[in-house]
Order: structure tokens, then C-alpha cells, then sequence
């Protein structure tokens, strides 16, 4: 899975980077073989960042293959000047851990994704699966591992470290709901997403 998150800077319209990122960045990906999906979600917790694409992959070796890095010679000049003024972009590559529920993937893409980051390497796994699967409009949980992360873009804080948590848990479900913190969570470690758009099937099937 691959995990983009961006936030909108002032230099640019909200309008500008949708279209962008809806009929040029994310269609694109879709033409590589092994692209699934491209989804994106909006925050609804009123934190940043405020945006977050989910892609699914048949492997994170896509991601440095010679065909996903030609990407970058077809990109536009828009693509270029956005990303440059992006307050953030960033990219989390990750590794199936587990998967819980819906083992047909129905019902999916989600309405909503929870999701939960941690570096403990239990990650709260089965105690908050256990809890999360007994909500109503729970659908499925996924459970990934860090693979790389990169830097695309950001004019927040350049010299703050950016370490991203190593393990993340992802729940799907067809509503909102508020989820109680975990004993030494924080709101940044459990963000919440409704569905915005579903960016459509791959074109290299």
C-alpha cells in the first residue's frame, strides 16, 4: 500500500491541486502495472494534513521499478510548480502485516478509514482490532509495516524531523464514528478520513 498525505498551502486555490491531483497526478499512477486503485480521503477530525491517498500495489517493489521512476519524465510543468508550493506531500510505502474481517475486500473502497500509527511493533494489534470490529459499520481492518518513506514536498518546518511511525493499522467502515484514545495515543496517531473520491480502476488490465 502506498500512503500519500498532503496539506494545501495558501499559494495555491483548494480548486487548483484537486484538479491536479484528480485528472493528472493520480491517473497517471493508475497506467503502471500492479497500481490497483487510487483513492482519495478528507480529514473530518479538523487536523492536518487534510488530505490522504490510498493506493493498493501488488508489491512496494513497484514503487522504485523503471517504469513507476519514467513517471516523473511525463509529469507537466503544472505537477511541478504545484508540488513546489505544497505546504506537505509526503510517501509512505507499506508491507501487509495482517488482515481482519471482510476477507473478499466487500464493501470496499470504505466510506471512512481509522487510521492508527505506531512504533510499538505490537501496535495495540489485537486488543484494538477486537475493540474497532465490534462497531457498527466496521467492514475491515489491515494491519502494514513501514517499508520507506519519502519527502516530496513541504514549506511547514524544514528543519523538524519527520520520522514516521513504523507500523500502521488502517480500519475501513461505511460511517463516522469517535473513537476513545488508546492508553498513550494522541489525536495525530489516530486520524479519521471520509471518502472523497474514488479515482477509478487501473488502465494497464
Amino acid at each position: 500500500m502506498v500512503k500519500a498525505r498532503y496539506h494545501i498551502a495558501v499559494m495555491y486555490s483548494h480548486v487548483l491541486v484537486i484538479d491536479w491531483y484528480d485528472n493528472e497526478h493520480a491517473p497517471l499512477r493508475l497506467t503502471v502495472k500492479g497500481f490497483h486503485n487510487a483513492l482519495r480521503y478528507q480529514a473530518i477530525d479538523n487536523l492536518e494534513p487534510r488530505w490522504l491517498a490510498l493506493y493498493d500495489l501488488d508489491n512496494p517493489e513497484i514503487m522504485t521499478s523503471d517504469e513507476y521512476k519514467s513517471l516523473s519524465h511525463k509529469a507537466s510543468e503544472r505537477e511541478g510548480s504545484l508540488v513546489a508550493k505544497l505546504k506537505m506531500l509526503n510517501r509512505r510505502v507499506y508491507s501487509l502485516v495482517s488482515k481482519y474481517g471482510n476477507s473478499e475486500d466487500l464493501g470496499l473502497p470504505s466510506k471512512y478509514v481509522l487510521a492508527e500509527s505506531s512504533d510499538d511493533e505490537e501496535l495495540r494489534a489485537e486488543e484494538s482490532i477486537n475493540l474497532i470490529s465490534k462497531v457498527p459499520g466496521w467492514i475491515q481492518s489491515r494491519r502494514y509495516k513501514l517499508v520507506v518513506a519519502v519527502e516530496l514536498a513541504g514549506q511547514a518546518d524544514k528543519h523538524a524531523a519527520i520520522t514516521p511511525a513504523t507500523f500502521i493499522n488502517v480500519h475501513y467502515f461505511d460511517r463516522p464514528f469517535d473513537k476513545p484514545l488508546s492508553e498513550g495515543a494522541t489525536r495525530e496517531d489516530i486520524r479519521m478520513f471520509a471518502l472523497y473520491k474514488d479515482l477509478g480502476k487501473p488502465i494497464w488490465k
